[in-house]
């Protein structure tokens, strides 16, 4: 056949092909790869910023210090692709100034990873005897309108769109060739390695090869295939999983991290994701039908418009075999090798992103392999059907074609092929058109020859090696699926290039299923000072914290700590401050026990506590009445699941002035999965329930005032109305049904501090009850 004559000219022709492609959409950057970052916000500047510290300043190669300090982190962990971050430490002893194009040796890679895909797909869609020029047009309009494009943006390590592909590729040839322990020993690697670009990529392309080679065995009904090839998966699939469990067991030191992940139900793909343009030219024409409102990111997959006739084409063919009963063809079709079982193990892959079984009430089927729960995104394993049945679907095309042509109807068959091809490349030039511009929006400030001016004269206008870490304001940590802190990408941007440039830690971080127990002390940090920081004892280092300030809006909590510290260098944009060891750990509940002691015989008494303030509202409920297993100083509590409203004060209406501000505040419980997620809204409505107004919304994941197991919400509010009801509610993810805890609401105005002695001695307050605080000495 003529596309195996001349294979190597049509790999030229598609190589010079996919070399237009690049430089049409991405010649920028191709021309100057070390000046630009794909991005500079969220997950994407983490994962730029995590890879070029591990290069350029970490000691370790398995664990970082670029955030998350003094803990650290399992690098694997942070999106720092490991195994090419350390390939550049590994040959800098011979190749010292290589490193300096680190930035630039990852976005070529993520660019060239599209030839790469481009050939392999080719070269699957040639096994299948697909004649050359549909193969390269189909490699093309594949690759092109891959929806891992959208990871430029935010996950780069997810970009590589020939991952899937070669996996696929290693196991037909793998099944074809004789020397099998050849191609196993290839999978093998490649599944060792992958964990160590991204973690997904383990389990996807090791999910596809079981399954693959599972519904291959049942179609077969073949006991000698079945031994014959099950130690060659065990080598291809369960090595690779048992070496990176064993890899984080030696490496990974950091307890409490979350068990039950937020998200498995929530990010996952969709019909609409998958069967549904998201993006221009056809998007608004579906919407027009029909409002597709939920096509979660996580989950595209979008297989193209003229897929969708194969789609029906398939459909139609199924029904046809059930009405005639023939129900082999169904589960074994009439199709190559090469597809017969790779389609059927893509289907269900598509179905498990869905979240299928667990969404059919099988979530105890977590609890069975638990290591599940740590791939909570379920819409990026739709990427494995998209690959698999675009392939399929050029596949049928080719097929109708020869048809058609076989009829003599020529013009017909090329006309078909034509438009289904410009069609795919339409919708995936779109795609392009969009990202493209963006991907040389940021330039790349890791380079010290690009630096910004204002950052470059800062590190100059101060001796870093002053300094044991850098602590940003506003603080952001993020990943714990506890305290949660996110803050503008303006924060994120000065403190990661003072860090990367500085060679200092972050306090700060920004990481996947990070410790719950080290997120909890490093955001209580930010609590007042008479509660004890617990992790005061893990900063071995005495030295002072430089704090980057890049003017974003700060809590009332930040500012407070902000107050401590020495201002040492001011811009427009940024400001630098030292924080002294002593002011940030320094404890001052002695201090509050004694000031109460000297002013107690002046406070007034008010409905059972003490007030600096004589004839004011104060509104209390220890929820007493209701007995509860779990309570923050006695027997009630309520108690209630995240997923629903819980109300800690109902609609009522209350004594509050108009105009005036008002402090609520309450306790909950911080122990468990989910502690701390959910948002606390005070509602103000007409006596009659309408005119519903949310006065304040609060992420109750920010909340760093941590004592032990319970943590304390404040809220400040004002009243629009006097006479109207008031109700606080907490409320979470529909989808998360954990038990969780409030207690001990007090409501107070701001300009009042209330009182009361839990505890004495000779005399003496040794625990005291003030604004909800419980201070001890």
């Amino acid at each position: 056949m003529k596309h195996q004559k001349k294979p190597l000219l049509s790999l030229a022709v598609l190589t010079g092909l996919s070399f237009l492609f690049l430089f049409s959409f991405y010649g920028e950057n191709l021309k100057h790869p070390n000046k630009y970052l794909f991005t500079d916000s969220g997950d994407g500047l983490k994962a730029f910023y995590v890879f070029d510290y591990h290069v350029f300043n970490d000691t370790s190669g398995t664990n970082t210090q670029a955030v998350n300090y003094p803990y650290g982190e399992v690098h694997v962990f942070s999106d720092g692709q490991t195994a090419i971050a350390n390939s550049f430490r590994l040959i800098d002893p011979v190749f010292p100034k290589l490193k300096n194009y680190s930035i630039a040796f990852l976005n070529a890679l993520m660019l060239f990873s599209y030839l790469f895909c481009f050939i392999l797909i080719f070269l699957i869609l040639n096994k299948l005897s697909v004649p050359d020029n549909l193969s390269i047009a189909g490699a093309l309009a594949i690759g092109i309108l891959s929806p891992q494009v959208f990871r430029f943006l935010g996950h780069p390590s997810l970009s590589y769109c020939f991952m899937i592909p070669l996996t696929w590729y290693l196991q037909i040839l793998f099944f074809e060739k004789e020397n099998k322990w050849f191609y196993t020993t290839l999978i093998m690697l490649l599944l060792l390695v992958s964990p160590f670009i991204h973690g997904y990529y383990i389990l996807i392309g090791g999910l596809f090869i079981f399954l693959n080679w599972l519904i291959k065995i049942l179609q077969l009904h073949n006991m000698k295939f079945f031994k014959a090839t099950l130690p060659h998966i065990i080598v291809q699939f369960i090595i690779p999983v048992m070496f990176f469990q064993l890899y984080m067991k030696i490496f990974d030191h950091h307890s409490g991290r979350s068990t039950d992940p937020y998200g498995l139900l929530v990010f996952n793909a969709n019909f609409s994701t998958v069967f549904v343009p998201n993006h221009p030219p056809f998007d608004k024409v579906f919407q027009y039908f029909h409002p597709f409102q939920y096509q979660n990111w996580e989950g595209w997959a979008y297989i193209g418009l003229p897929m969708l006739f194969i789609v029906a084409f398939s459909v139609f063919k199924i029904i046809r075999y059930l009405l005639r009963k023939n129900l082999r063809l169904i589960f074994k079709p009439a199709l190559p090798e090469i597809l017969q079982s790779a389609v059927w193990a893509s289907v269900l892959i598509l179905l498990y992103s869905f979240a299928y079984p667990f969404k059919w009430h099988a979530m105890f089927l977590l609890d069975l392999i638990s290591a599940l729960k740590q791939f909570r995104a379920l819409g990026r394993f739709a990427w494995v059907f998209y690959y698999i049945f675009s392939v399929y679907g050029v596949f049928v095309l080719y097929l109708v074609s020869r048809v058609l042509k076989q009829k003599n109807l020529k013009v017909t068959a090329y006309s078909i092929q034509i438009l289904f091809f410009t069609v795919l490349l339409f919708e995936g030039f779109a795609y392009h058109k969009e990202v493209g511009p963006l991907v040389c929006k940021a330039t790349n400030q890791f380079n010290k020859d690009l630096l910004y001016e204002n950052y470059s004269k800062a590190l100059k206008a101060i001796d870093t090696k002053k300094y044991q870490a850098i602590l940003p304001l506003p603080y952001y940590h993020i990943g714990s699926e506890a305290q949660t802190r996110v803050v503008p990408d303006s924060t994120m941007k000065s403190s990661m290039y003072f860090a990367f440039h500085s060679k200092l830690p972050l306090i700060a971080s920004s990481s996947a299923r990070c410790s719950m127990t080290e997120s909890r002390k490093l955001v209580q940090l930010l609590a007042p000072s008479f509660i004890k920081k617990e992790a005061m004892q893990d900063f071995k280092d005495k030295r002072p914290f430089l704090i980057t300030y890049a003017k974003d809006p700060l809590d009332d909590d930040e500012w407070r700590l902000l107050y401590k510290a020495k201002k040492i260098y001011g811009n427009e944009n940024l400001e630098l401050f030292e924080l002294n060891y002593d002011d940030l750990f320094a404890n001052t509940s002695d201090a509050e026990l004694k000031q109460f002691d000297l002013i107690k015989d002046s406070l007034y008494t008010n409905e059972g506590y003490l007030s600096d303030k004589k004839d004011v509202f104060i509104y209390h409920d220890d929820f007493e009445a209701i007995k509860s297993d779990t309570a923050l100083q006695s027997k009630g509590a309520l108690k209630g699941s995240l997923k629903d409203y819980i109300f800690i004060l109902p609609r009522k209406a209350l004594p509050l002035d108009e105009g005036k501000e008002y402090v609520a505040s309450f306790w909950i419980y911080n122990r468990g999965s989910y502690p701390n997620t959910g948002m606390t809204v005070i509602e103000e409505c007409n006596p009659d329930g309408s005119g519903i107004d949310w006065r304040q919304m609060y992420d109750n994941a920010r909340c760093a005032n941590i004592d032990g197991d319970w943590s304390l919400i404040e809220l400040k509010f004002t009243l629009k109305k006097k006479g109207d009801l008031i109700s606080i509610f907490t409320k979470g993810d529909d989808s998360v049904d954990k038990t969780v805890y409030r207690d001990n609401l007090l409501i107070r105005p701001a300009d009042v501090n209330v009182y009361k002695s839990i505890e004495t001695e000779n005399g003496k307050t040794k625990v005291l009850f003030k604004n909800n605080f419980v201070i001890r000495n």
